[in-house]
């Protein structure tokens, strides 16, 4: 593992303030961003991220003792002698939806779920997980009047489908009781929930540590194929007219011909579906635009990163989620559960070029 390197300014300059004048010299910068214009919610998110690096280099450079953690992509920094920096704020949940996203995990331990036979027996890796399939298309191709079914709850209706939630916990959390998208989704991502735990004593690295359970992840990883074979289904039945899928929505051309056939297969396998008009999927180098009609009236410019759109598959016609690394992959679909990072490397190249 490479460890950070300091030029000799840097590391007197920063020998020479205290904790105190690191988090000072940050609400300086921050509140210049806010007079700047710049939202608060984005200077949040910055200044947790800044805070926990400072906290990080002044621990290091005053080989003090802490560890170090990254859960499912927040990063978490503990020591006594400046307290906890977390990356994670407490503002994006309330406690009643903090505790929904335990009762989940709860739900499955003491009901065994993770160790029924349906599930132990049959391990899904997330390389088994399609979470994106893109058509071969022209290079910088352009369809106009395209259209755009989306799964409605894909990841909360088809964990009730698999038996992994119950009736009760199914009801409780659909989206006509007011439970936001992200929290049904976090509370099945917990299943997965990886942890890694790096120590340090005096300023070095002396442990890592992983946590992680196979057999929870394997019910997350089980609802994720299950939507992506169901997506593929529908590629599959369209042919020519299919352009791309991307997690639990599919976009395609013909839509007159083709809506209602997106819409009864997902309606076969138990899923209501939106759909969408779409004027236009215009293909660039970096991937491809979707320019689509909301239901009231406006219009939303959406893009997707995929570079090698027009290149063909030796094996398939269909580039699927295998062609991408995992890191990638995150970027795809932000409600993908993280697949963890090395936090200290991470950290490492934000480091570099600090001055």
């Amino acid at each position: 593992m490479r460890h950070i390197k300091y030029d000799e300014k840097t590391l007197e300059e920063r020998r020479k303030l205290s904790y105190e004048d690191f988090k000072e010299k940050n609400d300086r910068f921050y509140e210049s961003l806010r007079e700047q214009g710049v939202p608060d919610e984005v200077i949040a998110k910055k200044k947790m991220m800044q805070d926990l690096k400072d906290t990080f280099t002044f621990l290091i450079n005053h080989k003090k003792d802490f560890k170090l953690a990254s859960v499912n992509g927040h990063y978490k920094l503990k020591s006594k002698f400046v307290g906890n920096t977390d990356t994670y704020s407490k503002d994006e949940y309330q406690y009643s939806d903090m505790n929904f996203i335990k009762k989940i995990k709860s739900h499955v331990k003491k009901n065994k779920i993770h160790l029924d036979s349906k599930f132990a027996d049959n391990q899904v890796m997330p390389s088994d997980v399609k979470y994106v399939a893109v058509n071969v298309v022209p290079e910088n191709a352009r369809y106009e009047h395209c259209g755009e079914v989306d799964i409605n709850e894909a990841y909360w209706i088809t964990a009730y489908k698999l038996g992994i939630i119950d009736k009760a916990i199914y009801d409780e959390g659909k989206k006509t009781n007011g439970l936001a998208k992200g929290i049904r989704v976090a509370s099945l991502g917990a299943l997965a929930k990886k942890e890694v735990v790096y120590t340090y004593e005096k300023g070095e690295l002396v442990g890592q540590e992983d946590k992680q359970s196979p057999l929870f992840q394997n019910l997350w990883f089980t609802i994720c194929k299950h939507i992506g074979d169901v997506m593929t289904e529908v590629a599959n039945v369209l042919g020519d007219d299919f352009l791309f899928y991307w997690v639990d929505g599919v976009y395609f051309k013909n839509p007159s011909k083709n809506k209602d056939i997106v819409q009864n297969i997902f309606a076969k396998h138990g899923y209501g579906s939106d759909y969408l008009n779409v004027p236009l999927v215009e293909y660039n180098e970096q991937g491809f635009n979707v320019r689509k009609k909301l239901d009231n009236g406006s219009m939303e410019i959406k893009k997707f990163t995929f570079p090698n759109y027009h290149k063909k598959n030796r094996e398939h016609k269909l580039f699927n989620s295998s062609s991408f690394s995992m890191k990638e992959l995150r970027k795809v679909a932000e409600e993908i559960m993280d697949e963890g990072k090395d936090v200290v490397e991470e950290l490492d190249k934000e480091f570099e070029g600090m001055d």
